[in-house]
């Protein structure tokens, strides 16, 4: 939750998603910042991020849970990479949303709460 705070306050969302339809009602709220595949773009990392921590706590038996800016960093490698095998029209977009994702993150203590 608290690595999903991070990416609210980045990107300015009213809220943070707590389903796939609280994802959804917050892309319709950003309506005219709203790019679907940008969207998508970054539930798929951070998603991936929290998951692989999760599994590596689950299945390797790994005590030590990553604090929440490490998966917010690791999230933010994957954009970074990913943005190469994006198309090119989606390219500066996706560069700019990182940029701010970036310049949050250099700032960002991991407190969390439902208000931004």
């Amino acid at each position: 939750m608290v690595t999903w705070c991070w990416v609210r306050d980045s990107l300015g969302w009213p809220k943070i998603p707590t389903s796939i339809i609280s994802f959804q009602e917050i892309c319709v709220a950003v309506d005219d910042r709203c790019n679907n595949s940008l969207m998508w773009w970054i539930v798929a990392a951070v998603g991936w991020e929290l998951w692989k921590s999760r599994n590596g706590l689950v299945f390797s038996n790994i005590i030590v849970i990553k604090p929440p800016k490490q998966v917010a960093y690791k999230a933010y490698g994957f954009l970074k990479q990913w943005i190469k095998l994006s198309k090119t029209e989606d390219r500066n977009k996706m560069e700019a949303t990182l940029l701010k994702m970036e310049e949050r993150l250099s700032t960002w203590w991991p407190v969390c709460s439902e208000d931004p």
